[in-house]
């Protein structure tokens, strides 16, 4: 293609990607006011070099390379007027050829119509429109006919942008990935991967829509240039024929060859062939095989890329808080869900974890979801915050704690010793990132751990896995609701990236009913049941001190079950239990009118003789600054009782079936513990922070950093009684507030403070005689 070509295929909307729309129309008044003069062109057909122009006083150079390489002598930096006067003078030299030529060959019919009558008026006429096209032609400079065929001539091969990009070879893409830095050309190799398994992975195209978990690519394609758009990126990227790779345009901030080049491999993939596409799938494996080997040498150090991915995750979190909460759009929780498949590849499964979560709080919240607000992607934003700090300065030491739990390797050969399972609950769920799965726990008597199993699919796959399926698909070999009513030994088993038994490589080599030895099998889970809840505080504050949060299944062997508490402000019901020294714990089941099996749950509790439950399994997490504790199986005295899943069995009306009834209800109001009112009380910390926090939610969600005067008044008041209160270091962090400019760190620091001091005085389950 040739120099002049090229910038007849940026329209205005390309041009104000290259600078701005104030450029452009300054611009457009130059050309109005004919500041423009052609100085040098070359010959337009045979390939010249480069086209230079006089624009309003300043020497403009526009290069074969495209607009990404232009120059001009004035003092801008970057974008400037003149260049783009210099293009828009070009495009309407093209458009008055265009016009002058279209107007010969209007003439050219008339004449051959009255080239038929021989009077010498009508050659006199065609003679004289003969000198008047010629003259004008003269005046242009430029020659119509040569500037119409450079663009697109009637006998050339007709070229598109599309084409152009599907004509890079293998070797083509490879030579554009050596442009990129080499520290950031795997996360770049890690994006395009990703990429090309969300395409093979579509499930349905009517699904897209709602399919957020995946990353897609969308193209519009305008003949000489191409409009592409990343879900993950909120500014479009566009493609110029004859511009080639370097000649690409977008208003990215960071790594913008690495997200250029990704848009070529999504157009390749989206209009490409499937040879084609596997020579690239090929070639990118293969570079992410050589990489690999030195990723995990030491799992001690971060690396080069690693520290980059965590870079590009803070500055994503700083675009956030900018951006402001209450204006977050699907692309930056598409951000977030590819970073996590970058923290993975870089072995982070913690950080990779949070990634997940945050991602599917940010979709829920788009949503409108009621059950997700500003605060919560606030104070998960700056635990993020923390955590990366954490990574980022960590030493040899910390690093393999702060990792996460890693995937277990084995040899073929290794043998592996036999893990004895016995049976503890069963639980389905969905999570935030949209995921459905069912969980089962079993306890492992010889080293005397909780061990899980989790299968799980995303959102829009495997439509046919419910509730039920899970609960009947092939386990090893067996069945999850098998395993969940049997004693059994596991051969060669596997571990997953989050500790828990993994699907495949394993399977179950010997097993018998509970029913067979029900009295051993709670001897043995008795072992693990806590019957002390002071334990369990302990337990949980020491959680807290290291992990900032508690995630647990514990047994609980309580000594009195009490009867069920309705709470409407909480929309909840609580169930009381007591152990020897009658202090007592409350559990909590969630009670939606939506959601059918929150009110099966609470429905089969009420319809379960109490006094025959020995044991309880139950989830503990933290929501906010409060432990919940959601009963999941109950251990009864013959059987295991699984709420997601196992019936009540219907009694018949008999005699003896009443007077059992009745004896059960004795028994029941016998047990029944004397409820204590709980009455909120607001902690000190509560009380600094809670204020605090409705100010940072206020300035988050608006991205207006800066506190108004009525905020400043309240910063000054939680100031005061911070100080007063000896907490020296969230004072300070307060008052920076209203002494100097705000900062997205400022907010994220100050955030995570208020986040840990709630911690130390949460809000417990448990109330002591």
């Amino acid at each position: 293609m040739t120099v002049a070509s090229i910038y007849l295929a940026y329209d205005d909307s390309a041009l104000t990607t290259y600078a701005n729309a104030g450029l452009l129309r300054r611009a457009q008044k130059d050309v109005a006011a004919n500041k423009i003069e052609l100085i040098e062109a070359g010959d337009f057909i045979n390939n010249a070099e480069q086209i230079i122009l006089d624009s309003d006083g300043q020497t403009v150079i526009l290069p074969s390379t495209g607009l990404t390489n232009a120059s001009c002598n004035c003092s801008s930096v970057s974008a400037c007027k003149h260049i783009l006067a210099s293009v828009l003078y070009l495009q309407s030299l093209a458009k008055s050829a265009k016009e002058q030529d279209a107007e010969v060959e209007s003439d050219q019919a008339i004449n051959s119509i009255e080239l038929n009558n021989d009077t010498p008026n009508n050659i006199e006429s065609k003679k004289t429109v003969k000198q008047k096209i010629d003259s004008d032609n003269k005046d242009t400079k430029i020659n119509g006919d040569s500037l119409i065929k450079a663009n697109n001539s009637k006998n050339a091969t007709v070229r598109t942008a599309v084409a152009e990009v599907l004509a890079f070879s293998l070797d083509d893409l490879q030579k554009f990935a050596k442009t990129i830095p080499k520290a950031k050309r795997l996360k770049a190799i890690l994006m395009a991967v990703h990429y090309l398994e969300s395409f093979d992975s579509k499930v349905d195209a009517s699904n897209s829509a709602d399919n957020t978990d995946k990353l897609q690519a969308s193209v519009i394609d305008e003949t000489q240039s191409l409009r592409i758009y990343l879900s993950h990126q909120n500014e479009e990227i566009r493609y110029i024929l004859g511009a080639g790779f370097a000649g690409m345009l977008s208003k990215i901030e960071r790594d913008v060859d690495s997200y250029h080049w990704l848009a070529l491999i999504a157009v390749q993939r989206l209009y490409g062939s499937e040879e084609g596409i596997a020579k690239i799938r090929q070639w990118l494996v293969k570079e992410l095989s050589k990489t690999s080997s030195t990723a995990i040498v030491s799992l001690e150090t971060l690396s080069v890329v690693t520290l980059i991915v965590l870079d590009d995750i803070a500055f994503d979190i700083e675009q956030i808080l900018y951006q402001g909460l209450s204006q977050l759009e699907y692309f930056s929780a598409n951000r977030m869900h590819l970073a996590n498949t970058l923290a993975r590849s870089q072995h982070l499964p913690r950080l990779a974890m949070q990634l997940r979560q945050l991602s599917g709080q940010m979709h829920d919240f788009i949503k409108g979801d009621n059950h997700i607000d500003e605060r919560q992607l606030l104070i998960s934003l700056a635990e993020l915050s923390a955590y990366l700090y954490q990574l980022q300065h960590s030493d040899a030491t910390e690093l393999p704690k702060l990792r996460g739990k890693l995937r277990h390797t084995y040899d073929i050969d290794d043998k592996r010793a036999d893990l004895s399972l016995l049976p503890l609950g069963a639980s389905w769920w969905f999570s935030q990132g949209k995921a459905r799965g069912l969980t089962l726990y079993f306890y492992e008597p010889n080293e005397g751990q909780i061990i899980e199993f989790t299968q799980a699919r995303a959102q829009a796959q495997d439509l046919n896995f419910n509730k039920q399926t899970a609960w009947y698909n092939a386990v090893w070999l067996s069945t999850a609701q098998s395993l969940m009513n049997q004693f059994s030994t596991l051969s060669n088993p596997r571990f997953n990236d989050n500790g828990g038994l993994a699907v495949t490589g394993s399977k179950v080599r010997d097993h018998s009913s509970l029913n067979d030895n029900f009295a051993g099998y709670l001897d043995s889970v008795q072992k693990l049941a806590v019957d002390d809840w002071q334990h369990l505080q302990q337990r949980w504050l020491q959680q807290l001190m290291d992990n900032g949060t508690v995630n647990d299944i514990v047994v609980l062997n309580p000594a009195k079950i009490g009867s069920f508490q309705v709470d409407e402000i909480e929309q909840c019901v609580w169930w009381p239990l007591a152990d020897q020294k009658n202090n007592q714990v409350r559990l909590r089941l969630n009670w939606n009118s939506n959601d059918q099996q929150s009110i099966d749950t609470i429905d089969k509790l009420e319809r379960i003789d109490s006094y025959l439950i020995q044991m309880i399994v139950a989830q503990v997490r933290m929501i906010e600054n409060t432990i919940e504790i959601n009963p999941i199986t109950l251990i009864m005295s013959d059987h295991l009782f699984h709420l997601d899943y196992s019936r009540v069995p219907t009694k018949k009306n008999t005699l003896k079936a009443l007077l059992t009834g009745q004896v059960s209800k004795l028994m029941s109001k016998k047990r029944r513990l004397v409820e204590v009112e709980s009455t909120k009380i607001f902690t000190l910390s509560q009380l600094i922070c809670q204020p605090v926090l409705s100010v940072l939610d206020s300035l988050s969600a608006s991205g207006r950093l800066q506190p108004t005067e009525v905020q400043i008044k309240q910063l000054r008041q939680q100031h005061k009684l911070a100080k007063d209160a000896g907490l020296s270091i969230l004072a300070t962090s307060i008052e920076c507030f209203y002494k100097r400019r705000v900062e997205v760190n400022d907010i994220l620091q100050l955030t995570y403070l208020c986040k840990i001091l709630l911690l130390l005085e949460a809000e417990l389950p448990l109330s002591f005689s």
